[in-house]
Parts: structure tokens; sequence; C-alpha cells
């Protein structure tokens, strides 16, 4: 009936298959034929070609427009890459007074750089001195942010919210304040952290409980344990290999035992901020390292060939976040500072930078490579406490071969547990220019100023390093061990829902952990 209130078939809302998804624009595309200053006429070749393009959104703000450079799209360009445009500017200055210049030149050089304000966005690299990730050569830093990449502040709609994973309610049934933190995180986890800094830390925290609390996270762990999920074979060079089997689905017994092993890692691991050397050079935001006793030896977690841990993070981070508190509290201007900076030293001309930092979409990245490093460098703890290295006998203290995660070709348990939460493993986009030193790329690896991209396998192309006992998967098929990696820019959009309302109460205990994969957007992969 009509006046009944229902809703025919035809006319509902088709179910959605999935979380939502969040909406970017089209990239820009070149024209197919590039002339050069000569007059030659090209085919376009995006590498060789996309730094003589200007783009703007189109009229739908769906994508971009673009056209070639004019002479005022130039000016203040990086001339002969060297990045340096106060120079490039005084010489134009001094060749435009060499020209008898009337008024109506001036009226055209007005209409030029009008023009040029009307194409804001330079394509391809923002600098011939420097090396870049991909997703920055490819696209340029002005495109990367104009189409929500890098800044994206939040909409009065998205309700701040702490993270709160599936299993904790099961893990806290009674709500209670003090258990919201997963028991692994917990302050007296630390060795030597304060008060405030840890009350700096808590939203990270509280982003990696939630990721723990998770019935598919603790399949991950379950598989990292228990023997039956784990097959053997002998390789030459690399000796006994295992390949640990993550189950689909646990039994409510099988969770809480796999929580317990969890919770027990309290026994067996330990947290400490440090201020390493070894960290910067790695250019390594965090490190777990193997407790020895006096005589040097690996002390024993669950069993005799397993090993005790200590995570070092470092205090880095606590200099981020209290600068940003700073700034909130004070107005003081030192966290911006900072980010500008990685844009000076990495050798931007004034041309190609973007629009002002947001500061809340650059604090919520630091909390997210936080978050994502305190359970990459857990999963090497928890591997290390509960898995009996089979060459245990014969190796060396600080020797430790990890089990492969079905699925990776790589054995690096850190990478293979963010992979299993996240869907794929978020890289800081940097910018490398000679001479930086190893504390610059360091700096720019956790204040993440540039966004973060991923790869269509986070694996694809690494090779084996076996000072860190990493090693590729052997006898690999020749399509992956030749694969090439190809990355993809994350929306910051994505790492702001991180902590809404929406996220928690509805898209998580609707889709799980599919609620957070990292989303690619498949057009704007870059190579």
């Amino acid at each position: 009936m009509s006046d009944s209130g229902d809703v025919s078939m035809s006319d509902a809302e088709p179910e959605p298959t999935g979380p939502p998804s969040i909406s970017i624009p089209d990239p820009p595309k070149l024209p197919a034929l590039f002339e050069d200053d000569q007059g030659v006429v090209h085919p376009t070749v995006w590498r060789q070609h996309a730094r003589h393009f200007v783009a703007r959104y189109n009229k739908d703000f769906t994508g971009f427009d673009v056209r070639q450079k004019s002479g005022a799209d130039s000016r203040g360009d990086q001339n002969g890459g060297t990045g340096d445009d106060d120079d490039d500017e005084e010489e134009d200055e001094e060749d435009r007074e060499d020209v008898d210049a009337d008024e109506d030149e001036d009226e055209d050089e007005d209409e030029d750089i009008q023009d040029a304000n009307d194409w804001p966005y330079h394509l391809g690299p923002p600098t011939e001195v420097a090396q870049s990730s991909g997703v920055i050569k490819t696209w340029g830093l002005q495109l990367l942010d104009a189409a929500g990449f890098i800044n994206c502040e939040q909409d009065d709609g998205d309700a701040y919210m702490d993270p709160e994973g599936r299993w904790a309610k099961t893990r806290n049934p009674h709500n209670l304040e003090a258990e919201r933190i997963h028991p692994v995180f917990r302050k007296d986890m630390f060795q030597n952290i304060t008060d405030d800094g840890y009350e700096l830390m808590l939203p990270a925290i509280l982003l990696a409980s939630a990721w723990l609390d998770d019935p598919t996270t603790l399949n991950f762990f379950y598989g990292v344990w228990a023997d039956e999920q784990h097959t053997s074979f002998w390789n030459v060079n690399l000796g006994h290999c295992t390949i640990v089997h993550v189950p689909q689905t646990l039994s409510e017994y099988s969770q809480r035992e796999t929580h317990e092993k969890i919770v027990a890692m309290r026994n067996w691991t330990s947290w400490r901020i440090v201020n390493a050397s070894f960290l910067v050079d790695r250019e390594a935001i965090a490190d777990t390292g193997t407790k020895l006793d006096d005589n040097g030896k690996p002390v024993p977690a669950s069993g005799p060939y397993t090993r005790q841990t200590e995570i070092h993070l470092s205090k880095f981070n606590l200099k981020l976040l209290h600068l940003f508190d700073h700034h909130v509290s004070t107005e003081s201007q030192g966290y911006e500072k900072m980010l500008e900076d990685t844009l000076d030293l990495a050798g931007i001309p004034d041309s190609h930078k973007f629009r002002d930092f947001d500061l809340n979409s650059a604090n919520m990245r630091t909390y997210f490579q936080l978050a994502d490093a305190m359970i990459h460098e857990f999963a090497h703890a928890f591997n290390r406490a509960y898995y009996n290295e089979p060459d245990f006998l014969f190796a060396g203290p600080r020797d430790y071969k990890e089990p492969w995660v079905a699925g990776n070709r790589n054995n690096e348990m850190g990478f293979s547990l963010v992979k299993h939460v996240l869907g794929e493993v978020p890289w800081a986009s940097t910018i490398w220019r000679i001479p930086m030193s190893h504390k610059e790329k360091f700096v720019q690896n956790m204040l993440c100023p540039f966004g973060f991209y991923t790869a269509n396998r986070w694996d694809a192309g690494r090779g084996s390093t076996p000072a860190v006992r990493e090693y590729v998967l052997p006898d690999l098929p020749v399509h992956q061990a030749q694969e090439r990696q190809i990355h993809y820019p994350l929306p910051q959009k994505h790492v702001n829902a991180m902590y809404t309302k929406e996220m928690w109460t509805e898209h998580v205990p609707r889709w799980g952990l599919a609620a957070l994969k990292l989303p690619q957007p498949l057009a704007w992969a870059a190579i």
C-alpha cells in the first residue's frame, strides 16, 4: 500500500558490500604531444615531460586540467636544477630591465602572472637536485596536497573518538577507564617515561591498543605461537625455515588463549625511550633488541629456545608530540618551523612548495606512524618469546631468523603484522638531497611532512639483508622475484579517520579490520 511506509525493492538502496570509500579526485592527464623550446613536437612521456606542465582543478572539482607552462609559470621554477630560486628571480629582473618595457608589455606581464596563479600546481618532481619517493617524483608536492594526500582539514562532522577495537569489550567487559589501554602498552611497561611523556603518546597507544584488540589480529598471533600452524623446509643457505599459516577464524577458547599469551608478554618484554645514534643511522623509528644475561647469552622467555626482548622507541617521537602540544597551548611556532624546514633542507623552491601545513594533519600522521611502529616491534618481540628458533643452538646471541608469514616473500615479522592489520604497509614519503645527513632523513621518517604511500607489495624488490636477519623466501617464482614496487599515495582523510567516532562505532563493528584497510587509488599509481 502506498501509505504503509514500505519501500519497493526497486527503490531500495543497494546493500553495501564493504566499508565506504574515500572520494579522491582523478589525477591529471598530459596531452598526447609535447612541444619543446625548439618547437619540436614529441610524444608525451610523463617521467620526461610532466615538469613542463601545470594543473588546476576542473570546473566540477572531480579532477584536474593541465596545460604546458608559459614564461610566467617558469619564473621562479628550478633553473639548471639548483633549487635556488632567489638568484634566478634576480637574473630575471635584470633581463626585464634590459627590455624597453612600455605600458602594454607591463599589462601583458600582469596577465601572465595572473594566468600562472590560475594554474597553481606544478607537476613532476619539485626539484631536480634531490631524490624523492615515487609519488612525489611523479605528481609533485603541490598536486599531492591539492588532491588531499598531505593536508586534509577535518570536517565539523568528524567527531573525535579514542579508538576501541572489537575485542576490547571482551577484554574490558565493564568498560573500566583503567583497562582501556591494552596491558602490553600500559605505563608500567615503560622503563623510563614520565607521566607527561606517556600522556603525549596516549593517542598513538590507544590506536595501537585498538589494532591489537581485534579477533583478526588474534588470528595472526595464534599462527605465530601454535606449532600446528607451522610448516618447515630446509634451505642449503638459510638452514631450517618455517612458514606461519594464519587461520581465518579462531574458536572463543583459542582467542582467549592467544590473548593470554599476548598479555604474558608483560613478563618477557619492556619498552624504553632511547636517544640512540643507531636508530638515526638506520633511519629507524624503533628497534627490538634481545635481552642478554651476564654471559652474553639470550635470556629465555616462554621456552629454552626463545628470547626476552627490550623494545626501543626513539626519543624524537616525544619531541614531535611535545612541539605540537606546545603549539596548541601557547601558539608556539616550533612545530610549524620544523615542518617548513624539511622543505628548505630538501631544496624545494618556493614556486613548487604547497600551501601551509595543516598542523592537525601532520600530528595525526605522527600518531599513526608511532602506533604502526609499536605493533610492528611488538610482533618481533612476541615472535622471539614464543617461536622456538630451530637454529638457536648454532646461532650467535643476536642471530635470529624469523619465520615467513604465508603470503609474504620476506620474513620481516613486523611488516607482516602491519600488512595483516591495515591491509598494506604505510611508508613516509621523503625527499633526499645531498648533503642531507641521516639525521635529517630520520626526521622526515618520523615527521612524515609529505604524507604516506603504500605499495602493490610491501616486499616487492626487497632483497635479503643478513645483517638484520631479513631474508627473501628461497626459490620464488620468477614473476615474484622480479616484481617491481608500484607506489600509491595514501589519502590523509583515511589517516584522520583512525580517530573518528564513525570509524569505531559504525565501520569497524560492521566490517572489522577491512574498515581500516589503507586504500590504494589505482589511478594515482607511481613507479
